[in-house]
């Protein structure tokens, strides 16, 4: 098996093209949208230009790398894209206000594609991680918030969903959590839920 390693920032307009000309001889079976930028702080104390690269990268890279290699995927009937939204796209997050807003656009946007390339054999999956313990959640986090997984667990637990459904929650703790504060709780309590949780673990 031959690895292609492309340095590229997906939030520049040319970095999905360097992509797709390096993937332009390779059948792409599997596209995962994983990057993202999670500013934190009050919304009207964050820059301007960090808001929109939070955007560009969050939200229309994910979009441009579905529209870029899902047509393939039609055209053959088989492949999958898996879009890493948050449990903080599921209502709004004081203190991660443009990141919550852009996970909740991955969610519609995935639930979307989910139902209408079902009929070509594509499978459209959003994972809806809550805290994973990945480097960059360490250096942000002074503690570890209930329910933290590994990234090896979201990827089983993706991998695993694929074919299976549009959506997909990690961590029976998390998915326990997600149930009362969806169905159980009116959503501004929600949202306070969450605000306090996020304060509590990330650094200020």
């Amino acid at each position: 098996m031959e690895v292609v390693t492309i340095s590229a920032d997906l939030a520049d307009p040319g970095a999905l093209e360097r992509i797709k000309a390096a993937a332009a001889d390779v059948e792409i079976g599997l596209v995962v949208a994983n990057a993202a930028l999670a500013p934190q702080g009050r919304f009207l104390d964050t820059a301007v230009a960090e808001l929109a690269s939070t955007v560009d990268l969050n939200c229309k890279a994910s979009l441009l790398l579905a529209r870029t290699f899902l047509p393939a995927m039609a055209e053959r009937g088989r492949g999958g894209l898996v879009f890493v939204s948050s449990l903080a796209g599921m209502q709004g997050v004081p203190g991660l206000a443009a990141y919550s807003a852009t996970k909740a656009y991955l969610i519609s946007l995935g639930e979307s594609l989910w139902a209408e390339l079902r009929p070509a054999g594509v499978d459209v999956l959003t994972v809806c991680a809550g805290a994973v313990a990945t480097p960059g959640y360490e250096q942000a986090a002074r503690r570890q918030a209930p329910g933290t997984t590994s990234p090896e667990h979201v990827a089983a637990t993706a991998l695993s969903a694929l074919g299976h459904g549009f959506r997909v929650v990690p961590g029976a703790l998390n998915r326990a959590s997600t149930f009362a504060l969806q169905r159980l709780t009116p959503r501004r309590t929600a949202i306070a839920v969450f605000g306090r949780a996020t304060a509590a673990a990330l650094k200020e």
